[in-house]
């Protein structure tokens, strides 16, 4: 792929890409994506473009988005470079005000894409709301510790569970069984985990609610609640949100995630 990295984030009016053909070639159809957006922007042309000979094709992709950088993909059959690609309305803006993620319906956990997250809060608050339903559908394999449900994350050490929920394997008197927990960064510690010792029921829709606010936090699991202090926390530029996680060791849990709301306290 091919990527333009602005100076920050900034505001797109247009983007008009010059396609360069050689010989008797016919470009593959373009994808072209506005990264760290506050909303997801994806354009295609759907069909392939005419560049054979010495033609250039201009391909114009109106957006009214603030982003970061611009990534062109399936570039077979014709070349770019930086000078073939006009960004309009460009201009270095202030950092975007802070906007809730929501998923309304329900999608099933896989293992996501790294770098192509299920969207992008800018701005995250320290104090916030976090709600989803979740249905297992098999509980994590016996020794596999945690199976990801939902990470928001900046990638490095503070930023990288903000929050993580996820569930783990436990059994008792002969019974196996799954639990949910939640996993935090503060300023003094980079990770951090409340359980909520509810069993959650397979093949059964559960209600999973997490509230941060100021020095505590309140995760509830089916109306159980679980309390716990928590330290300070510092504001973040923004936190990508990926539906079953990245963690190294981690599978991804075997569950159907619906209605997704991460909003300000």
């Amino acid at each position: 792929f091919w990527k333009l990295e602005l100076s920050d984030v900034s505001h797109i009016d247009d983007i008009q890409v010059t396609l360069r053909g050689s010989g008797k070639t016919v470009c593959d159809n373009l994808v072209l994506e506005v990264l760290d957006a506050a909303e997801k922007v994806v354009f295609t042309t759907g069909t392939s473009i005419d560049c054979s000979g010495t033609k250039n094709r201009d391909v114009d992709v109106p957006v009214h988005v603030d982003g970061r950088s611009i990534k062109i993909t399936n570039n077979k059959g014709y070349t770019i470079a930086l000078e073939n690609v006009k960004v309009f309305g460009y201009e270095v803006t202030s950092k975007p005000s802070f906007s809730p993620f929501r998923l309304i319906g329900e999608q099933a956990i896989k293992k996501p894409i790294l770098g192509n997250p299920a969207g992008t809060v800018y701005a995250p608050p320290t104090d916030y709301h976090l709600t989803f339903t979740l249905e297992p559908k098999s509980l994590p394999t016996q020794g596999k510790k945690k199976a990801n449900i939902i990470q928001f994350t900046t990638g490095d050490v503070y930023g990288a569970f903000n929050p993580v929920v996820y569930m783990s394997y436990d059994s008792l008197n002969g019974k196996s069984y799954g639990r949910l927990s939640v996993g935090f960064g503060t300023d003094s510690n980079a990770f951090t985990h409340v359980e909520n010792v509810l069993p959650v029921s397979l093949n059964e829709k559960n209600t999973v609610a997490l509230s941060v606010v100021g020095r505590r936090l309140r995760f509830s699991v089916n109306g159980y609640k679980t309390y716990s202090p928590i330290d300070e926390r510092s504001q973040l530029d923004k936190l990508d949100v990926y539906i079953g996680g990245f963690m190294p060791g981690w599978v991804q849990a075997d569950a159907i995630i619906s209605d997704i709301n991460y909003a300000a306290a």
